[in-house]
């Protein structure tokens, strides 16, 4: 019967058949399975939770690195010495990087620290030096 009327269905006849058919509601986003921070298997039904499971899926925390002993730590300071770093050094590897490029897990832009090199070149080159210094290179 449907068949019949769509075949014969002339003028406006064919728009009340689209009547018929129209989804009245958009889908729903089904439930999410995910891993939340404690590896721990969780469902995400509503759409806070659905931005949680995104967000803890996506965005993992970083490791946390090992406290290095002194002992290593002084034989590679009696091992290598580096030249002390000069402010265009820092201003040079600061400015090259894109400011479009993605944040790390630390979840600071590049165009972050530019612009904030701008107003505290100061400190940037003090604490730049210093992590230098002290050879704390963080993983991430």
């Amino acid at each position: 019967m449907w068949n019949k009327f769509l075949e014969n269905a002339k003028g406006k006849e064919i728009f009340k058949a689209f009547l018929y058919i129209k989804q009245r509601f958009l889908t729903r986003l089904p439930t999410l399975y995910y891993h939340n921070k404690d590896n721990k298997k969780e469902e995400a039904i509503s759409f806070p939770e659905k931005c949680n499971a995104f967000y803890t899926t996506l965005f993992k925390e970083p490791p946390i690195s090992e406290e290095i002993s002194p002992d290593i730590l002084n034989s590679y300071i009696e091992k290598y010495t580096w030249p002390e770093i000069k402010d265009s050094e820092i201003a040079n590897a600061i400015y090259q990087s894109s400011k479009n490029k993605a944040p790390g897990p630390d979840k600071i832009s590049f165009i972050i620290i530019q612009n904030a090199y701008k107003n505290i070149k100061n400190r940037f080159n003090i604490l730049y030096k210093a992590l230098i210094k002290y050879r704390y290179h963080p993983i991430y």
